[in-house]
């Protein structure tokens, strides 16, 4: 669990170029597929950001 005290983030991050799949996968802008839950996690995952716009809120997890 991380919290505004911890000191190490190891993110890591799979993601494809191929179709994404509705439901389980999230499209990036940059036609990247990383998995939904990646999505509004607070990490950048598709190397473009967009992924972690400012709309994210904690709760959409």
């Amino acid at each position: 669990m991380f919290s505004s005290v911890s000191r190490l983030a190891i993110v890591y991050t799979s993601f494809t170029y191929m179709d994404c799949f509705t439901g389980s996968d999230y499209l990036c802008q940059n036609h990247r597929c990383i998995p939904a839950q990646l999505h509004c996690d607070g990490f950048d995952h598709c190397g473009d950001n967009s992924d972690e716009p400012d709309t994210c809120t904690r709760g959409q997890l």
